[in-house]
Order: structure tokens, then sequence, then C-alpha cells
């Protein structure tokens, strides 16, 4: 059987969310797991466009340490700390 675009989507988002810090892989899969369902594609775009981003980076800006300089990065970086702080 073939698989879905979605499940495909999926995997290869949950791929790049394995990073070198156990901390950045939790939160990062945590957000993944609880909103893909509910992300089109424009969200999916931004989720891996901050992906690219380095591991000391996603770190900083997620634990709150530092804010993106990009708008969407900080919308999606928002997103991101809400999810981990309600779940």
């Amino acid at each position: 059987m073939e698989e879905r675009p979605a499940n495909r989507d999926y995997a290869r988002l949950r791929w790049q969310c394995r990073r070198g810090m156990l901390e950045l892989d939790l939160i990062l899969q945590h957000y993944l797991d609880s909103q893909f369902e509910h992300m089109n594609a424009q969200a999916m775009q931004q989720f891996t466009q901050l992906l690219d981003q380095s591991d000391q980076t996603l770190l900083a800006w997620c634990m709150g340490y530092q804010s993106p300089a990009d708008e969407q990065d900080c919308e999606t970086v928002a997103q991101i700390r809400q999810t981990v702080s309600a779940g």
C-alpha cells in the first residue's frame, strides 16, 4: 500500500526533530505530535524552516532565552512554547 503524503510529511518532520540535544528532541517532537494534524502547508513550511536553525539557537528560542528576529519564526516558537507548557 502506498503511503499517504501526510504520513510522509509527518515522518520527514519527525526525523528532522531528532537533534543533538535530548531536551530539544522532546520539545520539538511533542509539538509536532500534538499539532501535526492541525498544520496546513504554510505551517509545515514554517516549521521546516525553523528546523534549519542550529540546536543551540532553537533551544535558546524554545526556552525563552532569546527571540527570533523573523516574525514568522517568533509565531512558530510561541506556538511551540505554548504547546509544551500546556502539555
